[in-house]
């Protein structure tokens, strides 16, 4: 006798104020996808090493500059999100590591959720025949390959 396939429940997609409304009270964290709301899993030892040796090259590349580094208990905004909130679309997650350019932009009024680390690697992307400038830039080490 076979075994009936459990019904399937149609998705729910959530609006961004819903997503904050959940998270900003929540113990653990949770990404927001276009609707969708995920748990965040733990990270590993492994992960972690990573993530603080990634860290620790990266913030003397920056002294100097006006950005700075800020690690995963940081918010971050990316994508266009509706003003009203009242839309699914956009992400909201928590990088391991986010580079900062600037003022500090926010979400809304509460200040805990980042717009500005706009990603851009166009003074780094490798043209035709990379130039020294380039192959010397420490901003662009990371990109280029040698």
């Amino acid at each position: 006798m076979a075994i009936p396939a459990p019904a399937l429940t149609p998705r729910t997609l959530k609006t961004v104020d819903q997503y904050l409304a959940m998270e900003r009270p929540a113990l653990e964290r949770h990404t927001f996808l276009d609707g969708d709301i995920l748990v965040m899993a733990g990270e590993s030892d492994a992960h972690g090493d990573i993530s603080v040796n990634l860290l620790g090259g990266l913030v003397p590349q920056l002294k100097g500059t006006s950005c700075r580094a800020s690690t995963k208990d940081s918010k971050i905004r990316s994508a266009l999100a509706p003003l009203t909130g009242h839309g699914s679309k956009g992400l909201f997650f928590y990088p391991d590591i986010v580079v900062i350019c600037g003022e500090l932009e926010h979400h809304d009024a509460y200040r805990d959720i980042i717009l500005n680390p706009k990603p851009s690697l166009k003074s780094c992307r490798r043209p035709p025949k990379p130039s020294i400038a380039a192959k010397n830039s420490p901003a662009c080490k990371p990109a280029i390959r040698r």
